[in-house]
């Protein structure tokens, strides 16, 4: 046999099912070997000549060739001539002279195929209709399981591999590059000097993907441990499409402070679509601000309304609780009234009511980032950080136990909560999920009795119900 670079898969497919009997053509799978590069799949023609083409031009003396056992076949009817050693891998070798073919005699090629030891199986479909003329290291699928039980031994014995160096890994063992989000469930620092713990970031694969059919709203809040090593626990939450809580990743952190908060959303950012538009809710924690404006520059940030109410109230301390709860009241006018000049038309009415300590406090909250008429993005209704608060009470009985187990104690949670929306999603009816087709067919009911008025050129009156 002509070993060159005209060698075809299909060629070195037959050959190997007439080697061994029991094999079925569809059933063959190759990896080679290259520099670097341990598991390179050779799955048809280009991926063979790519093979030989390489090994030519960086001058090889050889290449293995390794056909891998996934699971055991019937070898008892096998007739092929040598002999399958189950217990071993053995490398079929191929010699190729630099920009020259080299002549194989059938007897060495078949000396060379007769002592392979494991087999893979798997289904071979040879017809391609994904359009992708080129396989590189970056669409060859590699998913968070795959990458798990290739580092799960070295994670056990080494808890503070980095995700980096997970990365890394893959890429110099099997020549692939994953995303970090595949690579990061845990992210933990801790100090060189004295060895102490600093901050762990944990984020799960399930919540990272099904974050992508979520509203592109993220809730933070902090909240204190109560453990012996104190500490603080960062979280960002979001809601599903039923309008329970979805917890997207959460830090421990020694403290909560500027430091911590743009670590946490720096990580945050390498594993959610950044090319979705996300509204981001909070109670200005502090050190937050600033964080959210450098590693989301192109989000929207808007503050909770009943933390404004609470600094607000705080603000007119030493007033009558009634003069003070009228002043929330038009503040809230402000907060959800639809025109400029009626918003404005209203802060007036506030500042000459509530004097200089209001008018302080509209100085530190601007309009952009609590009134609906100048708030650029969407809050989907959501106008404050309550879903965070509610994740923080969820947990109030694990943020006594000590750090690992309080984090193993949320995965439980989690998990449990997920399987109880899956299987009560099974008995939903409605095309939507079951309270926003609620909500619709309220609004409908109510847009029946209705008339709409069309602020166009020309004007334009609109009955809903027609």
């Amino acid at each position: 046999m002509t070993m060159n670079l005209g060698l075809t898969f299909n060629i070195l497919v037959d050959f190997v099912c007439c080697k061994w009997s029991f094999l079925d053509v569809r059933d063959v799978r190759f990896v080679f070997s290259l520099p670097g590069h341990s598991q390179c799949l050779i799955d048809n023609d280009e991926d063979l000549r790519n093979m030989l083409f390489i090994a030519s031009n960086i001058s090889l003396s050889y290449i293995d060739i390794f056909v891998k056992q996934i699971s055991c076949p019937d070898v008892s009817n096998f007739k092929g001539s040598g002999s399958v050693d189950t217990g071993s891998i053995s490398a079929i070798v191929e010699r190729i002279s630099d920009n020259t073919e080299q002549e194989v005699s059938d007897a060495d090629f078949v000396s060379a195929f007769g002592s392979i030891g494991d087999l893979g199986l798997r289904f071979l479909n040879n017809v391609h209709i994904c359009g992708s003329a080129i396989r590189t290291s970056k669409n060859v699928p590699m998913s968070s399981g795959i990458v798990a039980d290739i580092i799960g031994n070295r994670v056990s014995n080494a808890p503070l591999l980095r995700p980096i160096d997970v990365i890394k890994e893959i890429k110099s063992d099997y020549g692939l590059d994953i995303s970090y989000h595949k690579a990061c469930c845990l992210d933990m620092e801790f100090d060189e000097t004295s060895g102490c713990f600093k901050r762990c970031f944990v984020a799960f694969d399930l919540t990272i993907f099904g974050f992508n059919f979520c509203r592109p709203i993220l809730f933070l809040d902090g909240t204190f441990l109560k453990s012996s090593y104190k500490g603080n626990l960062l979280s960002a939450t979001s809601k599903d499409g039923e309008q329970g809580l979805f917890v997207v990743a959460f830090v421990v952190v020694v403290a909560e402070d500027e430091d911590n908060w743009t670590w946490f959303l720096r990580l945050l950012r390498k594993i959610v679509d950044v090319s979705r538009r996300i509204t981001f809710i909070s109670d200005r924690n502090y050190g937050l601000l600033q964080g959210v404006r450098n590693i989301f520059p192109a989000t929207t940030h808007a503050y909770c309304l009943n933390h404004l109410n609470r600094t607000l109230k705080d603000k007119l301390k030493g007033h009558h609780a009634s003069f003070r709860e009228m002043i929330v009241k038009k503040f809230k006018q402000c907060v959800y009234v639809l025109s400029k000049i009626a918003f404005h038309d209203r802060l007036q009415e506030l500042l000459s009511m509530g004097g200089d300590r209001v008018a302080s406090f509209i100085d530190e909250a601007p309009a952009c980032n609590w009134a609906n008429v100048y708030f650029m993005g969407k809050r989907y209704s959501e106008m404050s950080s309550n879903a965070a608060e509610s994740f923080n009470s969820q947990i109030f009985e694990f943020r006594s136990l000590p750090i690992t187990n309080m984090i193993d104690m949320i995965r439980l949670k989690l998990m449990n909560q997920m399987s109880f929306r899956r299987e009560d999603s099974y008995t939903w009816t409605t095309f939507l999920c079951p309270s926003m087709e609620k909500k619709i067919q309220e609004s409908k009911k109510l847009m029946n009795q209705m008339y709409f008025e069309v602020h166009s050129s020309p004007r334009e009156v609109v009955n809903i119900a027609r």
